[in-house]
């Protein structure tokens, strides 16, 4: 009996060991997130340091407007996001692909049930209509399936959100 194995191409890796090239491609996207991490990053920070450098020359009352704006530019959520990653490349995209699962999970399964609701409406009768309409009305108000909706369209803004939530609890 012949038995055929596969050899996955590989390439020298730093540590001097091997490295396939699926590992290559997703060090390459980690990459090129981290460097638009970093881009974001260095503009935010070169916005920061123009208003500083414009509060040196500015009346007390500019200078209020100036260190308000500096504290929006250092908390914008996409300054706090590109800042987390750059921190933990690999553990914010871990955390990030966790939050997205959880959020498609969360979605579709409330989408399910809405379905539900919306088939049985069709055969129902008038008496049953408005409590069927109620049970979809109280199914997209659930918070989770909210903030699933909100994280799916605006990830950084909710990542944002939560980390507000979490570090004045």
């Amino acid at each position: 009996m012949e038995e055929n194995f596969e050899e996955e191409e590989t390439s020298p890796s730093e540590d001097g060991g091997e490295s396939s090239e699926a590992e290559e491609e997703e060090e390459d996207e980690v990459d090129e997130d981290w460097d638009e991490a970093a881009r974001i990053v260095d503009e935010i920070s070169a916005q920061i340091q123009e208003v500083l450098v414009a509060t040196r020359s500015a009346s007390k009352k500019e200078k209020a407007a100036l260190l308000a704006r500096k504290r929006d530019l250092e908390s914008s959520p996409s300054y706090v996001d590109a800042l987390a990653y750059l921190e933990d490349p690999e553990g914010e995209q871990r955390r990030r692909q966790e939050a997205e699962q959880e959020a498609t999970r969360v979605v579709e399964e409330v989408a399910k049930q809405i379905a539900e609701v919306l088939s049985a409406m069709r055969t129902a009768s008038k008496k049953e209509k408005p409590v069927l309409l109620a049970k979809k009305r109280e199914l997209e108000k659930q918070p989770a399936y909210v903030e699933a909706l909100q994280y799916l369209e605006d990830p950084v803004a909710e990542r944002q959100r939560k980390r507000q939530a979490t570090s004045s609890d």
